[in-house]
């Protein structure tokens, strides 16, 4: 897919009959336009290259040092010679880098919440609003370059009580917990005291320094199956009634 059809509708400085000319031959051409070609396809190159990131200087049609280090970069990205003039093979390598580019853009935004349209490798007004409006949520500078990179979005952290213990974190004397016990509609708020120890009703002391919270949920568990068993002991009574 040739660029100038890529950026149609786009400020490309580039028209449909500047297109036309970079696909003929020069010696179709003119002598006297044969120099204004060759100033279109430099600009249209110098273009491409902004839109990857290489900074070629400004969009002049003048091939001059910062345009050759971007064409030198872009090519090292790319995995081809860079060529020692713009020409319209390195034009079209750069005009396929730019379409994927611009697709995996869309794609990104599209996934979160940005709305570039279809992912058809396009830079439109719609996909250059979404891209405007990306830049600008994230703090990112404004610039002729399509984004390479997009990291995940960064989660905001559950903000946990001063009640809460982390789940993974064992817990230290001061920490406080909530213990919900069976039969109990509200969970007790215990604190771990300088011994390590927590003061669990109706059972007495538990360890808890050291421990993960699931651990001590099973200390607490064990120990209450044992008085309860125990507790059934004897307490049941069976009797044989006369006949």
């Amino acid at each position: 897919m040739a660029l100038p059809i890529l950026l149609a509708g786009c400020a490309t400085g580039i028209s449909p009959e500047a297109g036309q000319d970079l696909h003929a031959s020069e010696n179709d051409l003119p002598a006297e336009r044969q120099d204004d070609g060759t100033a279109r396809l430099v600009a249209h190159v110098q273009e491409l290259l902004a839109l990857l990131g290489h900074d070629p200087g400004t969009a002049d049609g003048i091939p001059g040092p910062a345009t050759r280090s971007a064409m030198t970069k872009a090519a090292a990205d790319l995995g081809i010679t860079a060529p020692g003039e713009p020409d319209l093979r390195f034009a079209r390598a750069l005009e396929t880098a730019v379409t994927e580019r611009v697709r995996t853009a869309q794609r990104q935004l599209a996934a979160r919440g940005y709305d570039p349209g279809a992912a058809d490798g396009r830079l439109g007004p719609r996909t250059r609003k979404a891209l405007a409006r990306y830049r600008t949520d994230n703090g990112l500078p404004d610039g002729p370059a399509i984004l390479a990179e997009w990291p995940e979005p960064e989660e905001k952290p559950v903000q946990a009580s001063a009640s809460d213990p982390a789940p993974h974190e064992p817990l230290a004397p001061g920490r406080r917990i909530t213990v919900l016990l069976p039969g109990e509609a509200e969970g007790r708020v215990l604190t771990v005291g300088d011994d390590g120890m927590v003061e669990v009703p109706g059972m007495g002391p538990v360890q808890a320094a050291g421990k993960l919270p699931s651990e001590i949920e099973k200390d607490i568990a064990v120990e209450m199956l044992d008085r309860y068993i125990a507790t059934l002991i004897g307490a049941v009574r069976v009797d044989v009634l006369p006949p």
